[in-house]
């Protein structure tokens, strides 16, 4: 097993030739909450390990209400437009894949209080429809098997039509999803999220480039050292 990565901070490498005025939080807030008061909104721009990378912000609001082995969250991932990259829009209809890391794919990681278990979101935008898979660790990437343990669950893809949405996606691909894992090992216990870390592997001519709020070196998302608490 290689060494544990040490702690490595990657220059701002974000697209900065256009800045970014969403109010991530707002549209968030709009999706999924409407005029109900929402929880906390997380909102974080992501870093990129490559220059002249596409800025990707990133909104979480986490759903409590599902019971005691269930938990949620909803996502809005918010990626500046560039000529090089072509994303489809998500699908309603979905659908679990595996190795969805290999191409373009949008990520997160939630870890639990008091328990070293943590879950995996993938996702990815298809011609066929929006792939997914989540999966199960009960400590770092334990256990060590390709693929990953799945975990159940599933995404719903939000979305709203409207001229504000649309001048929004003019100039940025835009994702919204609720997802709601249900893991047999929490069962009959009340596991709150307290760490989460969202994060993105994007394919430019082959070579990946990866994003996420922290990074260690070599980049490695797995690693709890880097996530956000919350």
């Amino acid at each position: 097993m290689p060494s544990c990565p040490i702690w490595y901070a990657f220059p701002d490498h974000t697209d900065t030739i256009m800045p970014d005025t969403l109010n991530t939080k707002a549209i968030h807030q709009t999706v999924f909450w409407g005029n109900i008061a929402s929880p906390q909104i997380h909102s974080h721009t992501l870093t990129a390990t490559e220059p002249n990378s596409p800025k990707i912000d990133v909104a979480i609001s986490l759903q409590d209400d599902y019971g005691t082995n269930i938990s949620g969250a909803n996502i809005s991932y918010f990626i500046k437009r560039t000529d090089w990259l072509h994303l489809p829009n998500l699908s309603k209809d979905s659908a679990r894949q595996d190795y969805l890391w290999q191409g373009n794919c949008f990520e997160c990681f939630f870890g639990f209080d008091e328990c070293t278990d943590y879950v995996e979101l993938n996702f990815t935008s298809h011609s066929i429809g929006s792939l997914y898979n989540l999966y199960h660790f009960t400590d770092y990437r334990t256990p060590n098997i390709m693929p990953p343990a799945q975990t159940n669950g599933q995404i719903i893809i939000k979305s709203i039509e409207n001229d504000e949405m649309s001048k929004i996606t003019s100039s940025h691909h835009v994702y919204h999803l609720t997802v709601i894992f249900d893991t047999p090992a929490f069962r009959g216990k009340s596991k709150p999220i307290n760490k989460i870390n969202p994060a993105v592997i994007l394919y430019k001519n082959d070579t990946a480039i990866f994003y996420a709020k922290n990074h260690t070196n070599p980049p490695d998302f797995h690693d709890k050292r880097s996530w956000i608490n919350i």
